[in-house]
């Protein structure tokens, strides 16, 4: 028996198994969005900041992207982060401070600023609380609460609107040395944002889908903030081939290699 014949043979049908398996390929795709200021009026530490994201403020690209997500558009979010540019807190003395960073549902489109704690105004001063976290003890101050959703500025969220914590970052050498940091949300975290994302932005067409919350307690000078999606092809659905049309494709295959087999016998006998 010919065996270098029937490896061929072997390799064609294998060959041929996988094209009818190969899917469409389709490219990932980032999707980068940007506050304005670009560093937030470099997080200050007596205000809280929200950063709405929607088609009003990032056009077509935010548009994009929500096609792609929501049930059929074929993509997954498959990470999301956060980037904040060469920041530093102000002064090394300050031990006691940190950066709060929240995940918004519908909060104001753009970038909203809110007086958080205006008895921070030097070194380890002020109450060290997140304002996205509300109603907690150190979030009133100066005889009102100064929270997420519960101040006189309650346009900034939507009614009922929610949101999570994501991180929180703190300087232990303050002008020092200035990093990129970079927080990358969790699974679970992205699921969260995925569901801001298809709910829509619930309280009108002044409010984003979702955001970013911000709260300084302290003062950091940075760069730059940038907010990144990635997303990638959804895998494509098992595809069955029924036993006849299989059947039918062994059969042209092995046509084509007797055919094949059969020109090289009389090439070499001429």
């Amino acid at each position: 028996m010919n065996l270098s014949w029937l490896k061929t043979r072997h390799l064609l049908a294998a060959g041929a198994t996988l094209l009818f398996a190969l899917p469409t390929s389709s490219w990932a795709g980032t999707y980068t969005f940007r506050p304005s200021p670009n560093d937030l009026y470099d997080l200050d530490h007596g205000y809280a900041y929200t950063w709405g994201i929607t088609s009003t403020t990032s056009g077509g690209l935010y548009s994009t992207l929500k096609s792609e997500l929501a049930p059929g558009g074929g993509y997954d979010l498959t990470s999301a982060k956060i980037t904040i540019s060469q920041i530093y807190n102000w002064d090394v003395r300050d031990t006691s401070n940190t950066l709060f960073i929240n995940l918004l549902d519908n909060p104001r489109t753009g970038v909203r600023t809110i007086a958080d704690n205006p008895a921070d105004t030097g070194v380890n001063q002020g109450a060290v609380s997140n304002y996205f976290d509300g109603k907690i003890s150190t979030n009133w101050t100066s005889g009102g609460w100064k929270a997420y959703g519960y101040t006189t500025s309650g346009s900034l969220v939507s009614t009922g609107a929610t949101n999570i914590d994501l991180a929180q970052y703190h300087d232990a050498d303050g002008p020092t040395t200035a990093i990129n940091y970079v927080y990358n949300f969790t699974g679970e975290q992205r699921s969260t944002l995925l569901g801001y994302i298809l709910n829509g932005h619930l309280g009108g067409t002044g409010y984003a889908d979702f955001g970013i919350g911000f709260d300084p307690d302290c003062h950091y000078y940075n760069l730059g903030i940038t907010f990144e999606i990635l997303t990638t092809p959804e895998p494509p659905g098992v595809v069955y081939v029924t036993d006849r049309a299989a059947t039918v494709g062994l059969l042209v295959l092995g046509l084509l290699v007797t055919f094949r087999h059969h020109s090289r016998r009389r090439s070499t006998r001429v």
